[in-house]
């Protein structure tokens, strides 16, 4: 209990002297997993329009290479039958969108993390093999796409797009430790025990030390 007190505090120290502004900073292992959409609006100039209506549905998928990405109007109609008419499937394209690439990851900004999605697949094929740039910045479980400079097909308005999004929890969180795995000696050794226990079974925790100690003694305490 004294050597998991002493370690509660040796962390609150460290935090404490990490400048504020640094402690929001969004880093990519933030970014990871999947995100269920909340809001969704394009702002252009002084007008603020929802193109897939103010309750989209859908999600963003970060992987560590890709983004996948899918929104659609909760509010569509669903066709008459499973073979689309013209009219049916022009309302069908318009109500959604869709789009994954490969991403690189740039530099912070006051907006949040720079991010440069590379397009090679989308429903709408005039935004294929182009890139598309957000600004990420998450807060607890929130997280906001911001993106400068998109023409809207909804409006046809160059417009700035945001989305905001929650965490989704239909799945169990990503395991990185192998489940069999063997507790090294060295690691056994240092621990004596004291990383046991439900505290230090949290995902946020876990993704701390795997960033800090590397994924072996990380397991290892685990």
């Amino acid at each position: 209990m004294k050597n998991l007190i002493l370690a509660g505090v040796a962390v609150a120290l460290v935090a404490a002297s990490v400048p504020a502004g640094a402690q929001h900073e969004t880093n990519k292992e933030q970014i990871l997993g999947t995100w269920t959409v909340d809001t969704l609006k394009a702002t252009s100039g002084d007008q603020i329009t929802y193109p897939l209506g103010e309750h989209p549905s859908g999600f963003v998928t970060m992987t560590p290479e890709r983004i996948w990405l899918l929104f659609v109007d909760s509010s569509r109609e669903a066709p008459a039958a499973p073979t689309l008419t013209d009219a049916e499937a022009i309302a069908m394209m318009k109500s959604q969108v869709a789009s994954t690439g490969k991403y690189t990851v740039g530099g912070q900004t006051s907006d949040g993390v720079k991010i440069i999605a590379h397009v090679d697949a989308a429903s709408s094929q005039a935004i294929v093999g182009n890139d598309r740039v957000y600004f990420v910045r998450v807060e607890g479980n929130k997280i906001t796409f911001r993106s400068p400079g998109v023409i809207v097909p909804m409006t046809g308005k160059t417009s700035v797009v945001e989305f905001g999004m929650t965490r989704s929890h239909s799945g169990a969180e990503p395991e990185r430790c192998p489940r069999n795995g063997k507790r090294s000696k060295s690691a056994a050794k240092s621990s004596r025990g004291q990383w046991k226990g439900a505290p230090f079974r949290s995902w946020n925790l876990r993704r701390m030390l795997l960033k800090q100690w590397g994924e072996e003694r990380s397991c290892a305490l685990l």
